[in-house]
């Protein structure tokens, strides 16, 4: 009985010891973007209705403007590890890497309510630089956040000071780089030079060749290769729809590219198909000639791809249709061999693997993820994205 009671006693003092000291970055409970808990409030400072409306809120903003928000409670931090409470806050913003890292718009709201402490401070991803600036973090604090906290009142405090943070969001810009583009637009030329407007002319003329090029020669390439691997069998059955529509579109909403339109139906149908489609002998009759097309008939694909240990794959694809002869009417298959290789694709199962081995690819899962998904691979609850990171931004407060 008095072994019971010395392992009690020394884990209460190591308890004690431990709240003493108070928290490191890994001691905090982590949130979790996965599940959707960005408010840690270990000693249920916020009551449970105000941390479920303070939750969706952040997961509202998050979604409509890529902010992440996260808000943290506890009672004081190891002060033998980190210099101040901004230290521990940029630490633990880092740790977390709050913030997707296309915009990096990270924001930590970080408490301290020993009776001792009460600190208020805000960490910021490099995002917020030029919108959420250090200045603006301590005017919110002390504005719309100190007078409520003074009063214990923490959701309505948390709440006022996102309402700040969203209105500077909404701006966009800070004050003075509003005024020097206001200022710029006021003080524009209300006249231009002959010659400037030239420049502008052959400036956009430039772009729409630009655009006929790509819209209209590329696609030739394109051409030219289904002409010469599949033959017949893509000029009776494939889909040449595609880039003629896309040809024709834009001559139609860009018509400096009516030229390329030219160049592409004189090349594609004048010089491709004349020199790339040889003339098929028909079986029964033996005359040389051009088949045409079986209506109903077969027009299909067996692939097979050869794995290699390297990571690397080649692939033979067999595409086989029924013609027919225009003197005698006879019908007979074609077909045309493709060889392809690549860099096998990374699967969840090995039946999608095999699956991909015999070209079998409907069988293949195909995933949609947004942006925020989870990448089960990784250990951390950061989601598939790398997350933002904070070089420091941000203020702090006494309450």
């Amino acid at each position: 009985m008095r072994i019971f009671f010395v392992f009690g006693l020394l884990a209460l003092v190591c308890i004690s010891a431990s709240a003493q000291r108070g928290y490191d970055v890994m001691s905090v409970p982590r949130i979790d973007k996965d599940k959707g808990r960005f408010v840690i409030d270990p000693d249920g400072i916020l009551s449970e209705s105000e941390q479920t409306e303070l939750t969706k809120r952040i997961l509202n903003i998050r979604e409509e403007t890529e902010i992440e928000i996260a808000v943290v409670l506890i009672r004081d931090y190891d002060h033998d590890k980190y210099e101040d409470n901004r230290h521990f806050g940029n630490e633990l913003f880092n740790h977390w890497r709050l913030g997707h890292s296309r915009s990096n718009l990270g924001l930590l709201i970080l408490f301290l309510t020993a009776d001792n402490v009460r600190k208020v401070s805000f960490e910021t991803g490099d995002g917020f630089s030029g919108i959420l600036t250090d200045a603006a973090s301590k005017r919110i604090q002390t504005k719309r956040m100190l007078p409520l906290l003074k009063s214990d009142k923490y959701y309505e405090a948390i709440m006022a000071g996102i309402d700040g943070v969203l209105e500077l969001e909404d701006e966009d810009l800070v004050p003075s780089q509003k005024a020097q583009e206001t200022q710029e637009a006021n003080e524009a030329p209300a006249d231009q030079d002959p010659a400037d407007e030239w420049l502008m002319y052959l400036f956009f003329m430039g772009i729409a060749v630009l655009v006929g090029l790509y819209y209209a020669i590329l696609p030739l390439k394109a051409e030219r290769k289904n002409l010469k691997d599949k033959g017949w069998i893509y000029e009776l059955y494939g889909n040449k729809s595609y880039y003629v529509r896309r040809v024709l579109l834009m001559s139609l909403f860009c018509f400096p590219t009516v030229i390329f339109a030219v160049v592409f139906f004189v090349v594609r149908f004048l010089v491709f198909k004349r020199k790339l489609l040889r003339k098929e002998v028909c079986p029964h009759c033996g005359v040389e000639g051009n088949p045409c097309s079986v209506g109903g008939g077969r027009c299909s694909e067996i692939t097979k791809r050869h794995l290699f240990s390297d990571g690397t794959y080649t692939a033979t694809t067999i595409h086989s249709a029924d013609v027919s002869c225009r003197s005698c009417g006879a019908i007979w298959t074609i077909t045309a061999r493709v060889n392809d290789s690549g860099t096998i694709p990374k699967f969840e199962t090995e039946d999608e693997l095999t699956a991909f081995a015999d070209g079998e690819d409907w069988k293949l899962t195909k995933y949609i993820r947004s942006s925020w998904s989870v990448d089960s691979s990784s250990g951390s609850s950061g989601g598939s994205d790398s997350g933002g990171s904070s070089s420091g931004g941000g203020a702090s407060s006494d309450y």
